[in-house]
């Protein structure tokens, strides 16, 4: 998926979408040259030299992208204004220094007070510990955390608890020894739809063998980090749709796991499997559109049986580089719109050129395309492609 602050767009159309923005009272862009309308919701402030005459109250979204000076306690004042504040995205600001409010070691009692608070990004922050009165925001549905966050005591895992609400988790960089306690966290958020867990290296171990309660509404879920066995309870996430598994170093493979996953569409496997052969077995994931295969080191035979995979559209084959023959069965796969290798050795690239020992297998999809970025250079090749 395409992060949408990395688009850009002809001028002509960036004025038409900011008019119209502000005729349906959707965003406004506060620069030099203008102000915002005083009802406005979401707001993208592009300079700072007068933020600090803005009337914000009724402000759910905000993003700062300004590179003007900023000082500390414009920030503070305004901030005081912000009751309905939903979103703050100040990334894009180079504030000169961060006020008192910024430097946060713990979350005050009035964060209560945040009735409407849907997100609460705690990444880049001294925060340890969640207080009690997180449990009055009703209304908050996403919480990102980080190592620093975690902290030596594990003591935010355990807090967890109070919040079954979410919907949406992330925490980057777990220490292996808080494994237990956040099962126990986990398996109270009976809500949750997305999942995304990941360890402080790639050689430590995600232990989730402990999960009782199954999350019947997970719909997305990453998993970062080494794992000993694939956790049983996966597979009776029966609404799951997106799954990505990196740095598991299985010796088993994983497909055989999440054969009873019968809604997923989207499968990424990342330096998680250390056998030599992929099977997707007759009649498997018959929903899935996109696979993503990257870094098997120890892969030399992808094979596609009948009836496997009958809706898929995109392949991506990253980083194996010994696999040297296109996936067996792949013509079977009629489907499929788009196939892309990244950076895959050259007797592999080879087979799929005109005249290449896999040619006639992949000859019915439509866009072929191959990346390489290792030595001096990076290059770019189109192998097959229908206008």
């Amino acid at each position: 998926m395409v992060d949408p602050k990395n688009c850009r767009v002809l001028n002509l159309v960036l004025k038409f979408i900011v008019q119209k923005c502000k005729d349906e009272n959707f965003a406004s862009v506060f620069s030099k040259q203008n102000s915002p309308n005083q009802k406005v919701r979401r707001l993208s402030v592009q300079s700072a030299c007068t933020f600090s005459s803005m009337n914000i109250q009724k402000v759910r979204s905000m993003s700062l992208f300004s590179y003007d000076n900023i000082s500390p306690s414009t920030i503070e004042n305004k901030f005081q204004d912000l009751r309905l504040l939903r979103i703050s995205n100040m990334q894009g600001s180079a504030l000169i220094e961060f006020p008192k409010i910024f430097e946060i070691k713990v979350i005050p009692k009035s964060i209560k007070k945040l009735y409407y608070l849907e997100t609460l990004d705690l990444k880049r922050t001294n925060v340890v510990k969640l207080p009690k009165k997180i449990r009055a925001l009703k209304n908050l549905r996403h919480l990102f955390t980080s190592q620093k966050t975690v902290g030596k005591s594990g003591r935010i895992i355990q807090d967890l608890k109070h919040l079954s609400q979410l919907w949406k988790l992330g925490l980057t960089r777990i220490p292996e020894e808080f494994s237990r306690d956040l099962c126990e966290s986990i398996e109270k958020m009976e809500n949750l739809n997305c999942l995304d867990l990941c360890t402080t290296t790639k050689k430590e171990y995600l232990q989730l063998g402990e999960l009782v309660n199954h999350l019947v509404s997970l719909q997305r879920l990453y998993l970062k980090g080494r794992l000993e066995e694939f956790p049983k309870w996966i597979s009776s996430l029966d609404n799951l749709f997106k799954i990505v598994l990196k740095w598991s170093k299985l010796r088993y493979s994983p497909l055989n796991s999440l054969l009873d996953l019968h809604n997923l569409m989207e499968l990424q496997l990342v330096d998680c499997y250390v056998g030599e052969e992929l099977v997707f077995e007759h009649s498997s994931f018959k929903k899935l559109k996109k696979l993503v295969i990257e870094e098997l080191s120890e892969l030399h035979k992808i094979v596609i049986e009948k009836n496997a995979m009958p809706e898929l559209q995109q392949i991506s084959l990253s980083r194996c580089q010994n696999l040297k023959m296109p996936p067996m069965g792949i013509s079977k796969l009629a489907k499929v719109e788009e196939l892309t290798l990244y950076d895959m050795n050259q007797e592999f690239i080879a087979t799929f050129r005109k005249g290449g020992a896999g040619h006639a297998m992949v000859e019915h999809i439509p866009v072929i395309r191959s990346f390489t970025s290792i030595g001096p250079s990076s290059s770019f090749e189109n192998l097959f492609y229908f206008p």
